[in-house]
């Protein structure tokens, strides 16, 4: 009761006050120094160069360190006015929800309907009430055709959108968000984007982690970079989007709007590119990988690939594109051996993996355990 009515009170939703922290192991420290106050309500974003600091923050706000991640903490740290030494677990989840950049470390469910309604049963919720909240929090997600799925035959970006929902089901007043984009395709990040809004209009506080800034164009309301672990600049929004693109770049940083990215694509028009390349082309030697007819899935659901062909050839660099859900996964799990077709076949594949080699075991719906290589 005291944590919650501190929870009322205070007009910061996330203080971090000298805040200084090396990992157990660690030759140097993570983060040096960083002090940072978010009233509630606001967006911030917080950016930077991979391994600036961005996810120990994150870990900060919602316990994970000390409680997961050990080492040498120095200054204070407190959420809704409370140290977060202060807070029970349970109430500091029920508080404030999480989102890893790693989906697959957050699910504990093998169907999407019971992952997002899981949190929401560990608090008590009334079924009602709880049946209620996850099909508004995957309505809100755009993800309604997910519900009642298999959690393994999920996408990437779907499980990202899965924990999201998860998490949004449980009503907390903070969110904090460790890149969450990673491994969404554009549609779902305009998903995520409309989902972040109404959070805002919610009157919710919202942490993001992020590398990717276009999607989150007229949302944020602050931006902090961070460089080597200590906070280098915090802006406001419109501070931040004034600042000049070289200067922003200097710092590592990606376009912050559609027009800044569109704008990076004009003066490098792709067809100077390939003219340039044009005797760097792959050979039109024999294939190293070529799949015919090839069919693929997982239990109780369609088939994710039906009738693929595909065809490598020597020296290619072939990217693998399409929305999530669309079969990329699935796709290199059936080329590399990881994932067995159920029709067609991949000639690529070492098919000597005997199973004197992988001492006869096999995983149910996969391939030998021992990694194939292609020829």
């Amino acid at each position: 009761m005291e944590n919650a009515a501190a929870a009322k009170a205070s007009p910061y939703a996330i203080e971090l006050d000298g805040c200084t922290f090396c990992y157990k192991g660690a030759s140097h420290p993570s983060l040096r120094d960083v002090s940072l106050k978010i009233p509630r309500g606001q967006c911030v974003v917080v950016t930077g160069q991979s391994g600036c600091g961005k996810t120990t923050l994150t870990r900060l706000v919602n316990a994970l360190i000390p409680l997961m991640y050990e080492g040498d903490l120095q200054g204070e740290v407190l959420v809704a006015g409370k140290p977060v030494s202060a807070w029970t677990m349970g109430e500091l989840s029920a508080h404030v929800g999480s989102v890893f950049q790693n989906p697959r470390s957050q699910f504990v469910n093998l169907d999407v309907t019971s992952e997002i309604a899981f949190g929401c049963e560990n608090f008590g919720i009334d079924r009602e009430e709880m049946v209620e909240r996850v099909a508004q929090a995957a309505a809100t997600l755009g993800i309604e055709g997910l519900l009642g799925r298999g959690t393994e035959a999920l996408s990437g970006g779907q499980k990202q959108s899965v924990i999201l929902a998860s998490a949004y089901a449980v009503h907390p007043d903070i969110f904090v968000l460790d890149e969450p984009t990673a491994s969404l395709d554009v549609h779902a990040m305009r998903n995520l984007a409309r989902t972040v809004a109404l959070l805002k209009s919610q009157g919710k506080t919202v942490l993001i982690s992020e590398h990717r800034l276009w999607w989150l164009d007229g949302i944020a309301d602050r931006y902090v970079v961070i460089s080597d672990g200590s906070v280098i600049g915090d802006w406001a929004a419109a501070e931040f989007l004034a600042l000049p693109f070289e200067t922003r770049t200097d710092m590592g940083l990606r376009a912050a709007s559609l027009a800044e990215i569109d704008s990076v694509v004009a003066v490098s028009p792709l067809g100077d590119a390939v003219a340039s390349n044009a005797s760097g082309l792959p050979s039109s030697g024999k294939p190293v990988v070529r799949m015919s007819g090839v069919v693929a899935g997982y239990r109780g659901a369609p088939a994710v690939l039906n009738g693929l062909d595909f065809c490598l050839l020597p020296g290619s660099v072939v990217g693998i594109v399409g929305h999530n859900g669309a079969g990329k996964t699935t796709f290199a799990r059936c080329m590399a051996g990881l994932l067995k077709e159920k029709a067609g076949g991949d000639r690529g594949r070492r098919r000597a993996a005997s199973r004197k080699e992988t001492g006869g075991a096999r995983i149910p719906g996969y391939a030998r355990t021992g990694i194939p290589v292609v020829q």
